[in-house]
C-alpha cells in the first residue's frame, strides 16, 4: 500500500494559504483604489485555489486523517464557491454587501476559512509557518479595515455634496 505523503499534502495547503491571503491583500487594496477589473482577476486566482485545497481535501479523506484536517479545507472551498457564486456568478441580481442576510453568512464563512487555516498550519507543518500566515492575515484584515474607513470617508463626502 502507497504511504501518504503528509508532509506534501500540508505543504500543499500552505502554499494556498500563504497565495490567497496576499490575493486577498491585492483584492483589499483594488477595492480602496476602485481598480474594479484588477480585483476581478485577482479574485478569479482566489476561487482557482479551491482547486489545489480540494486536492487536499481528497487526500486527507483517502489517508484517513484527523477530522479537522478535512474540515478546514472543506470551509475554504465553500467559502470560494459562495464567493464564485456571488461574485461572478451573480446568483442575486444586486450587490450582495447590501443585503445583510447574505452578507452576515459570507463574512462568517470568509472568517472561518481564513481563521481556521492558522492551526492547520500550526498542527501539520511548523508554528514558524503559521506564524507567518498570522503576518500576512493581520495585514490583509488592518487593509479592509482601512478600505472600509476609506469608503465611509467617500460616501459621506458625496451625502454632503453641494
Amino acid at each position: 500500500m502507497l504511504v501518504p505523503d503528509y508532509f506534501l499534502i500540508d505543504f500543499i495547503f500552505f502554499i494556498v494559504v500563504l497565495l490567497t491571503n496576499l490575493l486577498m491583500i491585492g483584492v483589499m487594496i483594488c477595492r480602496i483604489k476602485n481598480w474594479e477589473k484588477a480585483q476581478e482577476i485577482i479574485g478569479i486566482f482566489v476561487i482557482l485555489h479551491g482547486i489545489p485545497a480540494g486536492y487536499v481535501l481528497i487526500s486527507n479523506i483517502i489517508a484517513g486523517r484527523y477530522w479537522w484536517t478535512i474540515v478546514i479545507p472543506l470551509i475554504f472551498i465553500a467559502f470560494v464557491i459562495l464567493d464564485l457564486l456571488l461574485e461572478y456568478i451573480e446568483i442575486v441580481d444586486y450587490d450582495f454587501r447590501e443585503n445583510k442576510k447574505i452578507l452576515i453568512p459570507f463574512l462568517i464563512l470568509y472568517y472561518a476559512a481564513f481563521i481556521s487555516m492558522l492551526p492547520y498550519i500550526f498542527y501539520t507543518i511548523d508554528s514558524f509557518y503559521s506564524t507567518l500566515i498570522l503576518s500576512i492575515y493581520i495585514l490583509q484584515f488592518i487593509i479592509s479595515i482601512l478600505g472600509m474607513e476609506e469608503q465611509r470617508t467617500i460616501e459621506v463626502t458625496e451625502e454632503y455634496e453641494y
